[in-house]
């Protein structure tokens, strides 16, 4: 005998609750979106742009429309002589035509590119039981990481790049799955922490003694009194 219907649909809604209660935001990244730069000429000879101004382009694009990305793109002009009919970007004041030996919106690579980041809803789980990873003595220990989401994220997380979990970069340890009572009710991933490190605890990591990049450890310039003396504390002076 199956499982009623209205079983599954309450395992489901409830479960779906658990995950709004419980879950925690996570960030997915996908493929970037990519599109050819409408501002200029693109050499397909060597892939990236000719850096020639594409004089039909007069009037402002939507590029990724229907997506997160969505933006508008204005043409730019540069490196001609005259042009008409152009719409500038209206935040601009006085727009000019430009002099650059390279095309100012796609920077001479050709092509606009977005990041593709979705964030979703999920229980997340650091080193469940079932899946266990040996390391050496005093490397991190929890470097797997299972998350359920809800079902309609399957191709999402299926096809993603990486993930950011707590701060904390991963990518798929092994295919997500999709499991439930008599359907396809959660999707479940293991990850895997794209870098273990040999740290254990980041609650020290304020000691000023490994902030050692810091640029603004620069102290002021010698005093005009003690020309030879500067001081020991970061300063202010720009030189």
């Amino acid at each position: 005998m199956g499982i009623p219907r209205s079983v599954k649909k309450q395992f489901k809604a409830k479960f779906d609750d658990y995950m709004k209660a419980m879950g925690k935001s996570i960030d997915v990244y996908l493929d970037p979106y990519e599109v050819g730069c409408p501002n200029c000429i693109f050499d397909s000879v060597q892939e990236v742009s000719a850096n020639v101004y594409n004089e039909q382009f007069k009037r402002p694009v939507n590029i990724f429309p229907s997506t997160h990305a969505e933006r508008i793109v204005y043409p730019v002009p540069f490196n001609v002589l005259t042009v008409s009919g152009v719409q500038y970007d209206p935040t601009i004041q006085n727009p000019k035509i430009l002099k650059t030996t390279v095309c100012p919106v796609c920077k001479g690579t050709g092509i606009l590119i977005s990041a593709n980041k979705i964030c979703l809803t999920a229980v997340v789980t650091w080193g469940p039981k079932e899946e266990f990873l040996e390391l050496s003595a005093g490397r991190e220990g929890q470097p797997i990481c299972r998350i359920k989401t809800f079902n309609c994220n399957y191709s999402v997380v299926r096809d993603a790049t990486k993930f950011v979990v707590e701060g904390i970069e991963c990518k798929l340890h092994r295919p997500p799955r999709v499991k439930g009572l008599g359907g396809d009710h959660i999707v479940e991933a293991y990850l895997l922490a794209n870098e273990v490190g040999p740290s254990v605890s980041k609650n020290y990591d304020s000691d000023v003694r490994i902030d050692i990049n810091n640029p603004e450890r620069v102290s002021d310039q010698a005093p005009i009194s003690t020309p030879t003396i500067p001081p020991t504390t970061p300063g202010d002076d720009i030189w």
